[in-house]
């Protein structure tokens, strides 16, 4: 049984956690601690904790890095809005502990990051990419992490290094969250789209990354490998 240890528990990611695990839905997982403002993260406390997973703000993550680092504990970082100083951070630690960090743990958005990048790979340049992304208001960052995370996609595999690639954010209602990828060509438009109508995608995808973080090396991994390697293992299952 892994212990989970869970960063931001009084939150609405937090919460979703609590609640998957109640529900026994990862029977090899279970929630063995809540951290927040009123409980924070101590060496104390951490020392039974097998995976943390965070959903918190980037500058609580920042913080909980040295005790990761003192205990060499595992960590699954679904926080955004870091700056490349605290990405830097992260990665260095990463040398260290095993730490899967994305801005989406959703498994259908992280098929959608590769869908992007092969668009942008097969088009000609005579296409353009416009990214429009919608949250609920209170969204803290815009453009958001996975917007960025696509136009990181568009511009790795786009035929000219200095393509635009331009994010329009909106922010109303009770949106969980939804990313549209738009190439323009003439006369003709590729429309690829993920609408998220429950927390619980983000939930799953995060137990899903701390199940199989607990079996890594030291190192700074995203959600490709935790899928590549789930596919990996339904296909030995099927032979």
């Amino acid at each position: 049984m892994t212990s989970i240890g869970i960063l931001g528990a009084h939150g609405k990611m937090g919460q979703e956690l609590q609640s998957l695990l109640k529900k026994g839905e990862f029977p090899n997982l279970t929630c063995a601690a809540l951290f927040d403002k009123d409980s924070p993260l101590s060496l104390s406390r951490a020392q039974a904790i097998d995976v943390f997973i965070d959903f918190t703000e980037s500058k609580a993550t920042l913080s909980f890095l040295p005790i990761l680092k003192e205990l060499k504990k595992s960590i699954v970082i679904g926080t955004t809005g870091f700056t490349d100083e605290q990405k830097k951070e992260i990665h260095t630690l990463s040398h260290t502990v095993p730490i899967v960090l994305a801005p989406n743990m959703s498994i259908g958005v992280n098929v959608l990051l590769d869908l992007v990048q092969r668009a942008a790979e097969l088009l000609p340049k005579e296409f353009s990419s416009h990214i429009i992304e919608t949250h609920h208001p209170h969204k803290k960052d815009a453009p958001s992490g996975t917007a960025l995370k696509l136009k990181e996609e568009i511009l790795r595999s786009a035929q000219d290094d200095k393509k635009n690639v331009p994010i329009e954010s909106i922010r109303g209602g009770d949106v969980v969250g939804e990313h549209t990828v738009l190439f323009l060509g003439p006369g003709e438009r590729l429309e690829l789209k993920h609408n998220a109508t429950s927390r619980s995608i983000f939930a799953r995808g995060a137990l899903q990354a701390a199940e199989w973080i607990t079996h890594q090396k030291p190192g700074l991994y995203s959600m490709k490998e935790v899928i590549d390697s789930r596919i990996g293992c339904l296909q030995n299952e099927r032979k």
